[in-house]
């Protein structure tokens, strides 16, 4: 949910990483903003900080495979 924090200390590398797939956007999204989080709790951690790189970079292939599969216009424009 959004609003709720992990917990300083927490390495969430690995969990992000190999998520991309199997949660959805907003649990993705979620884990954004904890990772965000994190490294405001503790900006010196490089832990932390590759934590959030990961898990932006987890959110960013998660977005661009949806958009592969929904485009959001037609590949052609229709003609009339």
């Amino acid at each position: 949910m959004l609003g709720l924090f992990s917990t300083p200390g927490t390495d969430s590398t690995s969990s992000t990483t190999s998520s991309t797939s199997t949660s959805s956007l907003s649990d993705q999204l979620n884990s954004l903003f904890n990772a965000f989080q994190s490294v405001v709790t503790d900006p010196t951690s490089t832990a932390q900080r590759q934590a959030l790189v990961n898990q932006a970079q987890s959110l960013t292939a998660r977005i661009l495979q949806r958009s592969k599969i929904a485009p959001p216009f037609p590949a052609t424009p229709s003609s009339n």
